[in-house]
This record gives structure tokens, C-alpha cells and sequence, in this order.
């Protein structure tokens, strides 16, 4: 149990920063910059959970299972908690009071998202906080236990007896148990292996991130999608953003795949757009054609 409520204290630090920094940085964030600051938090929780965990459970992998629910738990709430708050910086703290009315659900709802892309990201949020707090759990647990007690060492010398000799065995004395060498070889934490952990978890979500990050280019877009342009006119960089936001100045009206023809846009679009993704060794790419209109503004 002691295990549990200081990987809980520590997950509630972490989430508290976590929350501050939302809530004085919200105004400057893009979407991609929260949804990587959130993933990053998860992984800071998971880390320091599931060290906590691993030092004061060891072997237990019931208390490494407790750690993760905590990280992940963590991990959510650092951001629903933040709702509230930037709530009551807009419009004054009788708001979160407006709020609890109706709809006590809105900071859920808003770290869910509006969109199929927030919603992977927000579980990836607490997949990485649980994974990361099971993994370095497990790690540091396992370098933490002990080692058992050595047996005990029989005397190897002649032992002096008032009664008559006892005829020797056939066979030869039985080697002393070794004596396991003096130091931390089963015990303390190896902070390469930590180190190890961390950096195969950072790696996967770096991966993760990027992958999901990913879903919101050129390439994704559906019929309805609203794009925005990072790019220019003669070299354009379309993204998809939310409709209705001041980003937003293309809506697309038909996606045509397997074409690089913007000519078939004629008469259904303002625009035609047309990109060729680059393909692996046994793709040549993704061609498709985007038929957009602008929007009026």
C-alpha cells in the first residue's frame, strides 16, 4: 500500500505542473504543440510513477498494475483539470459553477476532442503513461529485490571426536556453497538500465506522436474536411483543420484518387489540388486529387 499512495503523491505533483503549464502557456499553444506537450506529460508521469513504484513495491506485479492505472489516471486528469481553470480565467470562477449546471462533462469532452485525431492522441496520452510506468516498474523492481541468503557453509577441516573414527565415504567431499561476491549484483537500481527503459519508451512515443500527427495531412482529407494552407501558392502545404476556425480556407468538396488530373475538378470546385505522397520499395506513392472550394470569409 505504501507503494501505491506515494506513486499516487507523485503523479498528482506531476499532474499539478503539468496543469499550471496549460493553463499560462493555452493562449500561445497550437494543436499540434498540446497534443505533444499532453503526450510528453504522460511519459513524465508514467517515468516518475513507475520508479516510485519499482523502488517500494520491487517484485510485486500487482503494485507495478496499481502504478500504471495511477500514471494513466494521472495523465488524464492533469488535463480535464485544467478545463476549470482556464474556464475561470475567461469568464470568472462563478463559471465553473455555470459549467457544473450544464454539462459536468465538458473537461472530458474537451480532452477527448472534437475529431477522430484528438481522440487517438488523448489514448495515446494514457497508453504511454501506463506503459511507461509498467515498464520502468518492472525494471527497477527486478534490479531492486534481493537475493536470497546464501546456504550455509559447512567446516572443511577435521573435526576432533572422543569416539572412534568414522570410515570415510567412497566418494569425495562435497565442494563449500560459494559465497555470492559482495556489492549490488542483485540489489539497487542500474541507471543504464533505467536509462535503457526510458529511451525505448521516448522512441516508440516520438514514433506514436509523429504517426498521429501525421493523420491530419493533405493526404487524409474526406469530403467536408476544411484545409488550411502552410505552405504557398506555387508550393502548397495543405493540412486539415477544424471548420469555422480563422484557419480554415478551403473546404473539400470531392476526393478523387488514384490521379494526378485537376482538370476533373472543372465545374465541381473552385480549385483542383492534386499530390503524389512518396511511396517505399514496392509503392510508387499515393496519387489523389482534391477538389476545394474557398471559403468565404
Amino acid at each position: 500500500m505504501g507503494a501505491f499512495f506515494l506513486g499516487l503523491l507523485v503523479s498528482v505533483v506531476v499532474s499539478l505542473l503539468y496543469t499550471g503549464v496549460v493553463l499560462f502557456t493555452y493562449k500561445e499553444q497550437s494543436v499540434e504543440t498540446a497534443q505533444i506537450l499532453y503526450v510528453a506529460h504522460g511519459l513524465l508521469n508514467g517515468a516518475a510513477v513507475g520508479l516510485v513504484t519499482g523502488l517500494m513495491a520491487r517484485g510485486r506485479a500487482g503494485a507495478w498494475a496499481a502504478g500504471a492505472l495511477v500514471a494513466a489516471l494521472g495523465a488524464f486528469f492533469g488535463y480535464t483539470n485544467a478545463v476549470p481553470l482556464i474556464i475561470a480565467e475567461q469568464d470568472g470562477v462563478p463559471a465553473i459553477g455555470d459549467m457544473m449546471e450544464i454539462d459536468p462533462l465538458i473537461p472530458a469532452k474537451a480532452w477527448w476532442g472534437a475529431n477522430g485525431d484528438a481522440e487517438w492522441i488523448a489514448l495515446l496520452g494514457l497508453v504511454v503513461a501506463a506503459g511507461t510506468a509498467w515498464v520502468l516498474a518492472h525494471l527497477v523492481g527486478k534490479r531492486s529485490t534481493p537475493l536470497p541468503p546464501p546456504a550455509p557453509v559447512m567446516p572443511s577441516g577435521p573435526v576432533m571426536s572422543s569416539g572412534p573414527a568414522m570410515p570415510q565415504g567412497p566418494g569425495p567431499v562435497p565442494p563449500s556453497a560459494p559465497v555470492p561476491p559482495s556489492g549490488n549484483g542483485g540489489g539497487g537500481v542500474g541507471a543504464k538500465t533505467i536509462l535503457k527503459g526510458v529511451g525505448v519508451v521516448a522512441g516508440l512515443v516520438v514514433l506514436a506522436v509523429g504517426y498521429f500527427l501525421s493523420q491530419d495531412d493533405a493526404d487524409h482529407a474526406k469530403a467536408g474536411d476544411c484545409l488550411k494552407n502552410n505552405g504557398t501558392t506555387v508550393a502548397p502545404d495543405l493540412q486539415v483543420v477544424e471548420c469555422g476556425g480563422a484557419e480554415a480556407v478551403y473546404k473539400v468538396v470531392e476526393v478523387i484518387p488514384d490521379t494526378l488530373e485537376t482538370s476533373r475538378c472543372e465545374g465541381r470546385s473552385d480549385i483542383g489540388y492534386q499530390e503524389q505522397t512518396r511511396g517505399g520499395r514496392r509503392s510508387s506513392g499515393k496519387q489523389f486529387v482534391l477538389c476545394l472550394d474557398e471559403i468565404k470569409k
